[in-house]
């Protein structure tokens, strides 16, 4: 669910119309946009920025769309991978600031995920993480982003990407002297004032 930072929630309609629901009133106020489906019928990934300004669209194979709402003006932005394989585009979100955009993707032929990292106003791809498996979270303050990779939780610098600290939430435990098993187990927030 995309929600502006003014309290209105973005959403798709059965007709594949994109609309803007003002939470506090309940008015409802169409975009006039249509979402392009895939060959199966589902929209393409697709997000508004927070000031809900922009709308990006996750097109195959290797596309974001980006349109300025109030103009109609848009651009893209074609992008490609340092691991040359086949991919699927599952997600797709904007930073905090307007101006990152993260791309979940879906290797098959790896059985992985990976996250993208956009830089709208550059219209560049840069940053790409792999084995990663959900959206990144912000603190409050929008200075820290956490990734949850495969075997560690990553605490970065929002603005430049640079690691701050990882740490692993994989361990093994006995079952019986003859079995092991490996569990894992993660749940992470920030405080209110972004100190922890």
């Amino acid at each position: 669910l995309d929600i502006m930072d003014d309290g209105r929630l973005m959403v798709l309609d059965k007709a594949m119309m994109l609309h803007f629901l003002d939470l506090g009133s309940g008015d409802i106020s169409e975009l006039g946009l249509d979402i392009p489906l895939t060959e199966n019928g589902y929209p393409h990934p697709h997000t508004i920025s927070p000031d809900g300004r922009l709308l990006a669209i996750a097109e195959p194979p290797n596309i974001i769309r980006i349109s300025t709402l109030s103009s109609g003006d848009s651009k893209e932005i074609v992008y490609y991978l340092d691991k040359n394989v086949p991919f699927i585009s599952s997600t797709i979100k904007f930073g905090p600031d307007n101006n990152q955009l993260f791309l979940q993707i879906y290797m098959p032929s790896y059985r992985r995920t990976g996250l993208l990292v956009f830089d709208v106003e550059k219209s560049q791809l840069i940053h790409q993480f792999y084995s990663i498996y959900t959206l990144p979270e912000f603190s409050p303050d929008n200075k820290r982003v956490v990734l949850s990779p495969d075997k560690y939780v990553r605490l970065l610098s929002a603005s430049s990407f640079n690691e701050w600290s990882s740490h692993t939430y994989y361990f093994q435990s006995k079952i019986s002297a003859e079995e092991s098993a490996w569990y894992s187990g993660e749940a992470y927030s920030f405080l209110v004032d972004s100190t922890r």
